[in-house]
């Protein structure tokens, strides 16, 4: 009996040793796990407070473009240090050099960041503007329309 005892004792006390080193290293992979989720959860806040501050900025320069005279409506995506600019025109009003340049320079004063004004007049674009911002207000990303934006851009050149 005495050396079936010293098996059972040995065989038990590797058992739990073994577990022991087991679910230690399952602890360790879940904590892993979790630190992962936590620095993903990160970027996607960084990602958001970025998309949420470029959607605040083309809001605040549509408002002031609103209130110029002759603009019916405006809309503004911020995409690096351009903004991109569609408004709808009052019918009675020409939009000139100096309509185009009033417009310009109040879009740049709105933002002191930006370095330049892609700037739209016709109704079909200024919609695709307007869906784009409308969509970042949203919560989208501005990656997602990157191609659309890089479109508007070659247009207006």
């Amino acid at each position: 009996m005495g050396k079936i005892n010293k098996k059972l004792l040995f065989l038990l006390i590797s058992m739990i040793i073994i577990s022991i080193f087991i679910s230690g290293c399952k602890k360790d992979a879940v904590e892993k796990a979790e630190e992962d989720i936590k620095q993903k959860d990160v970027s996607i806040d960084v990602g958001t407070k970025k998309t949420n501050e470029l959607v605040n900025r083309g809001e605040k320069i549509a408002d002031n473009l609103v209130e110029l005279i002759g603009v019916e409506g405006a809309t503004a995506i911020i995409y690096g240090d351009e903004a991109i600019v569609g408004v709808e025109i009052a019918e009675e009003v020409e939009l000139d050099e100096n309509m185009i340049n009033m417009i310009k320079n109040t879009a740049i004063e709105s933002d002191g960041q930006i370095k330049e004004v892609k700037l739209i007049a016709d109704k079909k674009t200024f919609d695709i503007i307007d869906n784009i911002a409308q969509a970042l207000i949203k919560g989208d990303s501005i990656d997602k329309y990157k191609k659309e934006i890089d479109n508007i851009i070659k247009k207006t050149k």
